[in-house]
């Protein structure tokens, strides 16, 4: 089968899939280029992407909202096809599972590979059965980890905005260098840098070169706050 035989297969298996639509990877050669090959011819090392079945009721993976997973080939099983769950992402950046703690460290996602000559109704009942129904709980879970994840960065974010506009409201305030983990502050000869753990909770803060008055007011502000 040429790779663009795959794919319309594989969108007769989604016919198959009620809630399931698939996307065709697209490569940029007439013949599928080095993305897209023939299942049964000779493959070098690694996988070769065919496209991607998304839910129609969250089609958005991109942004981190729908569940989806995707075709591959196997480079070391001639005429078998992989399919693989996908993730949310964390902050724009690709996470397993386990990067989102739904599945236990010793434990593998679920997978599926079948042979690609099966009938669409076959391999569909075959990707339902040892892909989706263990997958789609796994999925909730990384989306349920991803909000409360997001919600701790948000606050450290909000932490991080409050302590710059207050270094900002100072009369000469100095320099400014800031991202969404630290805040560095200066002015000359003092040296300050700012870092609220993840959830914003709590503050690290650490100064070099402080005139010693300064060290007695901070000194003395903790010791009130305390009392």
């Amino acid at each position: 089968m040429t790779p663009r035989q795959i794919q319309e297969k594989l969108a007769q298996v989604a016919e198959h899939l009620p809630g399931w639509t698939f996307k065709p990877y697209e490569s940029n050669d007439d013949d599928g280029g080095h993305y897209l090959r023939a299942l049964d011819k000779e493959q070098s090392s690694g996988c070769d992407i065919f496209g991607t079945f998304h839910q129609t009721v969250l089609d958005d993976f991109d942004g981190g909202s729908g569940a989806s997973f995707s075709a591959f080939s196997v480079w070391n099983k001639l005429g078998k096809i992989h399919f693989d769950g996908n993730y949310p992402k964390d902050n724009g950046n690709h996470v397993g599972a386990r990067g989102w703690n739904a599945t236990k460290y010793d434990e593998q996602p679920p997978t599926a590979t079948a042979a690609i000559t099966r009938t669409p109704e076959a391999l569909a009942a075959d990707i339902n059965r040892r892909l989706l129904v263990p997958y789609l709980p796994i999925y909730a879970k990384c989306l349920e980890a991803q909000a409360e994840r997001d919600a701790m960065r948000n606050s450290r974010r909000a932490v991080l905005s409050t302590l710059q506009s207050t270094w900002g409201e100072l009369e000469g305030h100095g320099k400014l260098e800031s991202d969404d983990e630290t805040l560095n502050a200066y002015r000359q000869p003092l040296m300050v840098n700012i870092r609220p753990t993840f959830d914003g909770s709590e503050v690290f803060i650490k100064a070099n070169y402080m005139p010693q008055a300064l060290a007695v007011r901070i000194v003395k502000t903790i010791a009130d706050y305390y009392k």
